[in-house]
């Protein structure tokens, strides 16, 4: 989000038909979310509630941020000093929830301000890490993968899916087994070494023993069929289907060999 802007908007009367007493309005951050402007938005509130809040007074301040309002009820440093002005006011404050889309004219005049807050020639609030983060991770990326077979495996990468393999030991396994250059392979080991025929010797192909070949491998085709569910592996499964691809080298590659 660029250019934000709070605003508070006081009312009182009808809130069908609210007369505006007083409004207020602050320059936002040049990068900052819609949380942060609805934090500051919020503690302007609380601040004007401060100081001209009656004992025992009672006063609503709406808001359209759900976010804020769970933030409010659970344990978050970030809402902390909002807190602590709540809790200083003499006055009787409730905060409630309004759908952003329900045309409520409260909340339709302080989106307006809040438009307004952002024009303001007044210095900008300074950009917080949170606030920056999203263009950090929009306009930064990594440099495209040259080697087409290593673009081919990674095209289903998933972060969540990797957290799925849980020992060391079977995150290296499946790294080289998918960069190929893994002395699982005997095709590798004999680049290597030239100690070994390179040819596989799960089927009768007199085919390399690489990673490719172990996909469409007819030696490895029940474990395929058993592990994932089908035959045909693609080099992108490997990013796909990683717990499988472990369990696939487990049991076709692993057998009699004590590390890779």
């Amino acid at each position: 989000m660029l250019k934000g802007g709070a605003a508070v908007v006081v009312t009182r009367g009808d809130v069908e038909y609210p007369e505006v007493i007083h409004k207020i309005t602050e320059r936002g951050s040049p990068f900052t979310s819609s949380f942060e402007e609805e934090h500051q938005a919020m503690t302007l509130a609380v601040d004007w509630c401060n100081e001209y809040l009656a004992a025992a007074q009672n006063s609503l301040i709406a808001t359209d941020s759900q976010s804020l309002c769970k933030a409010l009820l659970g344990p978050s440093v970030e809402v902390h000093q909002l807190k602590t002005s709540l809790d200083q006011c003499i006055g009787n404050i409730t905060i409630q929830w309004v759908p952003g889309h329900a045309d409520i004219p409260g909340n339709e005049l302080a989106d307006a301000a809040a438009k307004e807050a952002t024009t303001l020639e007044a210095e900008p609030r300074a950009t917080t890490f949170n606030g920056i983060a999203p263009q950090i991770r929009a306009n930064i990326k990594g440099k495209p993968i040259d080697h087409a077979r290593t673009a081919e495996v990674y095209s289903n990468f998933s972060l969540s899916r990797e957290k799925t393999i849980k020992t060391r030991k079977d995150q290296v396994m499946l790294a080289r087994i998918r960069s190929g250059h893994s002395l699982l392979f005997r095709e590798y080991k004999h680049r290597i070494g030239n100690t070994i025929a390179p040819h596989c010797i799960r089927c009768s192909d007199n085919q390399p023993d690489n990673l490719e070949h172990w996909l469409k491998c007819d030696g490895t085709l029940e474990a395929r069929v058993r592990i994932y569910g089908f035959h045909k592996i693609e080099l992108s499964d490997l990013t796909k289907w990683p717990r499988e691809s472990v369990a696939l080298a487990r049991s076709t590659l692993l057998r009699g060999v004590e590390d890779c």
